[in-house]
Formats: structure tokens, C-alpha cells, sequence
């Protein structure tokens, strides 16, 4: 499938489209925003890409958009005679990771939907769906960046972040997409696999069992909410 990468300007209007493009890289990844990297060579689409001002809006080959992303960082090389511009973009989504959770608060038995309101009302996105709806014991927000609460409550309900660019409304989904049915099989349609783990969401949780007199219970200690565990 062929893909389009347009120049948008600070009121998102289309002022051009990228020309000589090298290579492009969509990078995606569950509850975090997406990241398109654009290499490309010396062209008149360069003087509309700026940096915190610019966004990239990438097209199908139908005409479907498939994200807009905001240039969050531009460089120039020059490699004999070949100038080249490399332009890193991150999804809109990202825009939460600037905004601040103005206060510092508890919540108890609140569902996703309600914690969802709670912080959205500190960030310029409206208030989408949550389709998981289990209660959340506890949890705590304290002037921290919006897309950290959001991807705490996610992780504590099993649920997925999606943005309607339509509509600049975040959503909490069950799960996003579709099983298609496809198959990858090592030495068919798969060339090479590599795993790769990342540590920073990693937490360690101590659960108080026996011991002593009387047992060992930490289930109502007030330093673990109220959760039969504490973390760090």
C-alpha cells in the first residue's frame, strides 16, 4: 500500500505535501504515542516543516488518515552531494504528556469512565468512551503529567487509550482492533524475531502472609490504600 505524508501548519490546515521522501518509520506501541520518523531529500516541502509548530498528517493510499502527528524535532545532513532532512513527529496524543494534573487526589472505587473525567478535566482533550467497567480500589493522582494518570488507569483496568482525531476525544477501549486472521510463521512470512524488555513500567508489590503474632495482614494498613499489598 502507498502512503502520503502531508505538512500541516499550526491551525492544522494541509500546506503541502513531503516530496523526496527516503525512507519513512511508524513506530506504535500500546498506551504510548506513536512515532513516524521521515527521512527526505532537499526540497520546497522543507520550509514548512518547524519544529513544536508543524504537524504531519499520514495518508493511505485510499485517502484515509491514519494519524496526525505533531514535529517534534527536525536535522539536516549532508552526505556528499545529498542533503537530507530528517523530521521526528509524535502522534497528538503525545500532547498529554505536556499537560499537568493540577492537584493532588485519592480515588476509591471509582470506575474507569470516572477517573477518565477526573483527569481529562485538566487537559484540552474531551472525554471519550470507556468500555471497561470494573470499580479501580484505589488510585492517586498528584500533579503529574495527564498521559502518566491516563496509562495508570489503563494498566490497572486492561484497557487501551485511543484518540478520535474527529472529535479530540480520548477513549478507553476493552481492546482496539480487530483479529484479521492472519498467521506469521518463522520461514514463511516471518524473517526474523527479537524480543526486547523494557523495565520502566515494572513495580514491586509485597503481600503480608503469616507470621507472627497475630499474622502478619496488611490489607488494611493505610499505607497500601486499603490493597492487600504495598508497592513501590
Amino acid at each position: 500500500m502507498r502512503y502520503a505524508v502531508d505538512v500541516l501548519d499550526e491551525s492544522r490546515a494541509r500546506v503541502a505535501e513531503l516530496t523526496g521522501m527516503v525512507t519513512a518509520r511508524l513506530r506504535e506501541r500500546i498506551n504510548a504515542p506513536a512515532v513516524l520518523t521521515v527521512e527526505l531529500l532537499a526540497g520546497p516541502s522543507w520550509e514548512h516543516v518547524r519544529p513544536g509548530v508543524s504537524f504531519l498528517r499520514l495518508r493511505d493510499g485510499f485517502g484515509g488518515v491514519r494519524g496526525t502527528f505533531r514535529v517534534i524535532e527536525v536535522s539536516t545532513a549532508r552526505v556528499r552531494e545529498r542533503a537530507s532532512l530528517t523530521v521526528i513527529a509524535r502522534h497528538v496524543l503525545g500532547d498529554t504528556a505536556d499537560e499537568l494534573y493540577a492537584g493532588a487526589s485519592d480515588f476509591f472505587n471509582r470506575t474507569p469512565g470516572e477517573l477518565l473525567a477526573a483527569v481529562l478535566a485538566h487537559s484540552s482533550f474531551g472525554e471519550g468512551t470507556a468500555e471497561p467497567s470494573m470499580e479501580i480500589p484505589y488510585v492517586r493522582f498528584e500533579y503529574e503529567p495527564v498521559l502518566t494518570c491516563l496509562t495508570r488507569i489503563c494498566s490497572l483496568s486492561g484497557g487501551e487509550l485511543e484518540l478520535d482525531e474527529t472529535v479530540v476525544a480520548i477513549s478507553i477501549r476493552n481492546r482496539i482492533g480487530r483479529d484479521a486472521g492472519g498467521v506469521f510463521r518463522y520461514g514463511t512470512n516471518l524473517v526474523s524475531a527479537r524480543r526486547a524488555v523494557s523495565t520502566g513500567n515494572l513495580a514491586n508489590r509485597v503481600y503480608g502472609v503469616g507470621g507472627g503474632d497475630p499474622p502478619m495482614d496488611i490489607s488494611g494498613a493505610t499505607g497500601s490504600g486499603g490493597l492487600p499489598y504495598v508497592e513501590d
